[in-house]
């Protein structure tokens, strides 16, 4: 029975925390929805979600006092909150590396289900155990109840559980240097910077990286300066806050506003492309044109972009138009203005005509509009900056 003298907190964090709850469930659909659970890492994250907005559940009930009417879901998603991790690294894993086995997957899943099965006692205990739990852990003034443990409670296999916040901690840390150094190898096998990625995927670990990596050090700030155990509504709403930075970035990079005009819509009308045909093709052409830097060319032109995959300029620009929301000379602009930043810090003594040569510009004047067209300045403003 829900005890009259608890109390009930609805503030900033506890609305905040309400809503990265709908947002992080309502998020997990699209990732795992027909056609996005066919990649991995969608998979990865649409369960890293749901396992966030449970967690976030606990303590949006527990920082609230309305766990008293649903004291048996006291501490239900430590477990959950140990997935984190793993599943955070095996998205990363997955951008970087591709399809994931299941062997590997069960491998990460070890750890959280052994700490499951420790904590199942604690789990199918009496709701007077549960309430006692949140009482210590919020530090309320208000009576305990009185309750008698078995025995088997003392055996060191169930008390996992005392020790969850080192546990979940560690995992944190484990997970971020594992997927750091797989980043930082993608990075120095593609010859790209950390600061300016320009592959796709590489893009997208990254920031997930750094959201996990600041989620990591407030946890561990927030450990520190609490060390009852308290201080995890400020936990929550940074939760709630990164899942709405990647609510932000799925928007960003949705096809959503790059919406085909119905006057251009027959353009490509007769086109038999799969949306992973795009994505395939998209990905090469990526891949070639930074590799083999083909955009430093003066004459690139999509009959020989189209030469170097094996397909038709017709497909090339439709993927280029649908799957980059830009045209193709925009599309090689963008290219060819990142190599000259580039170009402009490391060789200070080159002249402008020079580097705009070496990036596929037969003249100083076009070069200049460009640049400025994208960066908002000259190159020789960039270079005194």
């Amino acid at each position: 029975m829900a005890d009259t003298n608890a109390p009930v907190t609805l503030d900033f964090y506890a609305v905040f925390t309400l809503l990265g709850i709908v947002q992080a469930l309502f998020l997990s659909l699209f990732f795992l929805g027909a056609g996005n659970r066919e990649k991995p890492f969608n998979v990865f994250q649409g369960w890293m979600l749901i396992c966030m907005a449970l967690s976030l559940v606990e303590i949006f009930l527990l920082y609230t006092g309305y766990i008293v009417r649903v004291l048996y879901l006291v501490d239900f998603s430590e477990t959950l909150s140990l997935l984190i991790a793993p599943l955070f690294f095996l998205s990363v894993k997955s951008l970087l590396k591709g399809k994931i086995g299941k062997n590997e997957v069960a491998a990460h899943l070890a750890i959280p289900v052994l700490y499951l099965l420790s904590s199942l006692p604690y789990l199918l205990s009496s709701e007077d155990v549960k309430f006692n739990a949140w009482i210590v852990s919020y530090q309320l003034n208000i009576p305990l109840r009185e309750i008698d443990l078995p025995w088997w409670w003392s055996m060191p296999f169930f008390r996992l559980t005392l020790f969850h916040t080192n546990i979940l901690v560690a995992f944190f840390c484990l997970y971020f240097l594992m997927a750091a150094g797989l980043l930082a190898e993608a990075f120095k096998n593609r010859n790209e910077r950390l600061l300016a990625p320009k592959t796709q995927a590489l893009k997208t670990a990254r920031a997930s990286a750094i959201q996990f990596l600041a989620l990591l050090l407030i946890v561990i700030i927030v450990k520190l300066l609490n060390p009852n155990d308290t201080g995890d509504q400020i936990i929550a709403t940074c939760i709630s806050m990164s899942v709405y930075i990647t609510s932000f970035i799925v928007v960003k990079n949705s096809g959503f506003f790059r919406q085909v005009p119905l006057t251009e819509e027959g353009k490509y009308k007769r086109s038999n492309l799969s949306a992973d045909d795009k994505t395939r093709i998209a990905d090469l052409l990526s891949r070639i044109v930074e590799e083999r830097k083909l955009f430093a060319s003066a004459d690139i032109s999509l009959a020989k972009l189209a030469a170097e995959i094996r397909t038709t300029p017709h497909v090339v620009s439709q993927v280029i138009n649908e799957q980059f929301g830009k045209g193709f000379f925009e599309w090689i602009g963008e290219y060819r203005i990142e190599e000259s930043k580039v170009l402009l810090k490391q060789y200070p003594n080159y002249k402008i005509e020079e580097i705009a040569d070496r990036v596929g510009y037969s003249s100083k004047s076009s070069f200049n509009t460009s640049f400025k067209k994208i960066t908002g300045m000259t190159p020789s403003q960039y270079r005194q900056c």
